[in-house]
């Protein structure tokens, strides 16, 4: 009877210490929910490279909605020109347990021109970090694939 008391404890102190039950007791990735604002990092000294992003996180912190990209991109016609764009974005689900989102905007235009525009990025309680984003719509293009812009945001007050 000894033994199987002391079996079973092992057993139970083995299954205890295992990976699995350390990941099940890891709390729920903590977000506020409100209005955030961001904008690119490190921020340029010049007024016309500013982009500024807005978005709502809702659903306790599981969703972010009315995303907003408001930026100067650089469009390579002849000549070459800069052109003011206000992009929105789908909504996005947060992963509760990174707090990580992404969602990638891509077709073609009635003309025949390819657009795509992406974002990313990881939101801790009132903070986002490891953003990035890249736009290209014809041609015009801010950021690329390969090489993407860094962006931050905070939680307005």
């Amino acid at each position: 009877m000894r033994r199987l008391l002391l079996a079973t404890a092992m057993t139970l102190g083995l299954l205890a210490a295992t990976p699995h039950a350390a990941e099940a007791a890891k709390p729920r990735h903590k977000v506020v929910a409100g209005h955030y604002v961001g904008s690119e990092t490190p921020e340029e000294p010049n007024g016309l490279d500013d982009i500024v992003f807005t978005f709502d996180v809702a659903k306790k912190g599981r969703v972010i909605k009315k995303f907003t990209i408001a930026m100067n991109v650089v469009c390579s016609g002849y000549p070459i020109y800069v052109e003011y764009v206000v992009q929105p974005m789908h909504a996005m689900r947060i992963n509760p347990r990174t707090g990580r989102f992404h969602d990638v905007v891509r077709g073609t235009t009635d003309g025949g021109t390819g657009y795509e525009v992406a974002v990313s990025g990881r939101i801790k309680r009132s903070r986002v970090t490891q953003g990035t984003m890249y736009y290209d719509v014809g041609i015009c293009q801010r950021g690329s694939r390969e090489d993407p812009m860094r962006w931050v945001a905070h939680r307005g007050r």
